[in-house]
């Protein structure tokens, strides 16, 4: 019996198409961007774990100072700035100050110094929020020194 309407498995079909179309399109309407803020919780991991690791290596405590000003994120060594070299542009300069500059709309609380010894230990386990807007991620810092992002 040949009829006019949908069967059960095109109608099916059609709903998934809709659904898989609406989590991708409704995101990217909204206006929401958290990737400034998402870029900034990576950036302040990746500080994190290169200032430990610089600890470790020269046997020198190492700190990261965390700001709402800019630089946000400055890394430095017995009071000395790190320098470290730029791969980013090649016509630039290939070496200067690790220095890290957010998206003006993103805030980093607390803003703090964190310090490792010798041995690539923090001073303590660390908890920081990186906002902008509403959106916002936690950096944990452990008692161990590993930091992640969440």
């Amino acid at each position: 019996m040949s009829g006019n309407g949908f069967t059960v498995t095109e109608m099916v079909m059609v709903i998934t198409v809709i659904a898989i179309l609406a989590a991708i399109a409704l995101p990217r309407m909204s206006g929401v961007n958290d990737l400034p803020s998402m870029t900034a919780a990576d950036q302040l991991v990746a500080a994190l774990q290169y200032a430990q690791t610089l600890a470790q290596r020269n046997g020198v405590v190492t700190s990261v100072a965390i700001a709402n000003t800019q630089p946000n994120l400055t890394v430095s060594q017995n009071g000395s700035a790190v320098q470290m070299v730029l791969n980013q542009y090649p016509n630039g300069p290939s070496t200067g100050t690790y220095k890290v500059y957010f998206n003006p709309s993103v805030v980093v609380t607390p803003a703090t110094t964190v310090t490792y010894d010798v041995d690539g230990i923090p001073a303590a386990a660390a908890s920081f929020s990186v906002a902008m807007g509403s959106l916002s991620y936690t950096v944990t810092l452990t008692a161990a020194g590993h930091a992640y992002a969440n």
